[in-house]
């Protein structure tokens, strides 16, 4: 199963890696070694994009589902979507 996306990490120590095999994978930067395994809902999606936020102390991971999960750092213990406020159809969430 292929990778769809990777990102740095802003202070460039680690790697994220988002797979059709509905895996995030952290990759030590320098070493090359796999760190850590994050596995996905068992939803019928799968992860297609990730990125760090700029402080590097969130991830956040897009699926073909349409969600974005949202992994804290260091805990790596997702987070629970916070709403700030829908009108319309629109949703506002807390920034990163």
């Amino acid at each position: 199963q292929g990778i769809n996306s990777i990102a740095l990490s802003p202070d460039g120590s680690r790697i994220i890696s988002a797979s059709e095999d509905n895996t995030l994978k952290i990759w030590d930067a320098e070493s090359g070694n796999e760190l850590l395994t994050i596995f996905g809902q068992v939803d019928g999606g799968y992860f297609i994009s990730v990125a760090f936020s700029a402080n590097g102390n969130t991830i956040f991971a897009g699926r073909t589902t349409g969600k974005i999960n949202i992994y804290n750092i260091p805990s790596y213990e997702e987070v629970e979507d916070e709403i700030l406020a829908e009108e319309e159809g629109h949703s506002w969430f807390r920034r990163y």
